[in-house]
């Protein structure tokens, strides 16, 4: 959520290149979209308190069902920021004109 940090070390490229988008790029989705960004930073950080409480408990059975709730949050975010053919579409539809209204 810090303005402007970066998404990887400098010179880092993409790990998975057409199933992931490159750092720049994903830095280019943020840099569009920080509220959208922030939100999914929010989550996360929501996410991960059942997950400490399951660790100060020594409750495996809960930690791991906080880990299925952590998963999605991180999930949900990699289809907006992550995934070229999820951000290709965003960008698609924010610069499609809006269509007429069906008669």
């Amino acid at each position: 959520m810090m303005p402007g940090r970066a998404v990887a070390p400098p010179g880092a490229g993409s790990l998975a290149p057409g199933i992931e988008l490159a750092p720049d790029q994903v830095r280019a989705l943020i840099d569009k979209s920080p509220s959208g960004w922030n939100q999914f930073a929010r989550a996360l950080q929501d996410s991960l308190q059942p997950a400490l409480a399951a660790i100060d408990k020594k409750d495996p059975q809960a930690l791991f069902e906080a880990g299925d709730k952590i998963d999605e949050v991180c999930e949900s975010c990699h289809q907006v920021f992550w995934y070229p053919s999820r951000a290709h579409r965003l960008q698609a539809s924010a610069s499609a004109p809006a269509s007429a209204p069906a008669r």
